[in-house]
């Protein structure tokens, strides 16, 4: 009630006092004073509930009129190219995340803007609206990109054929989103892979250091479209990328060949990653035949077993590698 006699004074609620209210809903704040936390909320969620003027009362007022000006403040963010007076702007990804926690009206609001942002033909609007669905679809707890669902496939969209610049900012969230939401797995996939195709040589080894983090090294837990994108990457021109994915796949390899239970169909899945590292020899450069001996000690004929699964390792491996491979293995041993 105190608080509904203060902002009832304003005519028009300052972007400032918007950023204060903003700012105890978010961390550190968040953690540190609770019951601020709780004060705003209970505020926003008042505001919802009193949108519709039938039941809005006067002391509610304030609150219909905070409301507004909150949606006037994220529109402000997201289109007006001057947001240096405002303090939060850096950090509205938070305050939006939070928001669709607290109030769906207010998030409701905002959405065809954001929308909008995503296929405007200025680029820093399309990667600062890009950069919140990505933050917001990738939060746990939430089903923002259920909910949203032509928001979710304009983002996609984006994601998919944006510039580098977008579609760098978005393969950050890549761990998180299959971490927290495995039922957008399916269409994420599908941008991976044609990120995997892409002629940016940076996206395609982002790609490869998140594929590292987000998938086991457990080959069966492993999608086949995952496969499809480290087989192609395994044979990248580019040095880099080329590494990582093999080095991946060494890795994936040696968790199942010291295992002494490993099924012939798991071997027969493998072989093809023994013999891509092991070809590598026949590569002109040094850095290829000096991969493809460490790959080969550290996860082919893994240093750290002991002997007698070095020596079954060692005769698996040997047994079902092409002929050139083994060509390669004997000089090598």
């Amino acid at each position: 009630e105190i608080v509904s006699v203060i902002l009832a004074e304003y005519e028009s609620i300052p972007f400032s006092l918007l950023e204060l209210l903003f700012a105890r809903i978010i961390d550190p704040e968040k953690k540190l004073r609770e019951e601020c936390y709780e004060l705003v909320e209970s505020i926003i969620r008042r505001g919802e509930s009193y949108l519709k003027p039938a039941i809005a009362e006067v002391r509610f007022l304030f609150i219909i009129i905070l409301f507004i000006f909150f949606v006037k403040y994220f529109k402000t963010v997201l289109i007006t190219e001057d947001t240096e007076s405002l303090q939060l702007h850096s950090k509205i990804y938070y305050v939006f995340d939070e928001l669709c926690h607290i109030s769906e009206s207010i998030v409701d609001e905002l959405i065809p803007t954001i929308e909008h942002r995503l296929t405007v033909s200025n680029e820093k609007h399309r990667r600062d609206a890009a950069k919140i669905v990505a933050y917001v679809t990738s939060s746990p707890n939430n089903d923002f990109a259920q909910r949203h669902k032509t928001l979710w496939n304009t983002f996609l969209d984006q994601f998919k054929n944006g510039t580098s610049e977008t579609q760098l900012t978005c393969i950050k969230h890549l761990k998180s989103y299959f971490v927290n939401h495995p039922e957008l797995r399916t269409d994420l996939e599908d941008v991976m892979i044609r990120l995997s195709l892409s002629t940016d040589i940076n996206i395609r080894s982002q790609l490869m250091a998140q594929i590292r983090s987000i998938t086991s090294s457990n080959l069966l837990d492993i999608s086949d479209k995952i496969k499809q994108i480290l087989c192609e990457r395994a044979r990248d021109k580019i040095w880099e990328v080329r590494k990582e994915a093999l080095d991946y796949l060494g890795h994936v390899y040696k968790k199942e060949c010291i295992n002494q239970n490993w099924s012939d169909d798991i071997q027969k899945q493998l072989i093809w990653v023994a013999n891509c590292i092991i070809h590598l020899y026949y590569q002109k450069t040094t850095q290829d035949k000096l991969l493809a001996e460490r790959l080969l000690t550290f996860y082919l004929i893994p240093w750290d077993v002991n002997a007698d699964d070095k020596v079954r390792v060692l005769l698996t491996l040997y047994s079902n590698v092409d002929e050139n491979a083994q060509r390669i293995e004997i000089i090598s041993i």
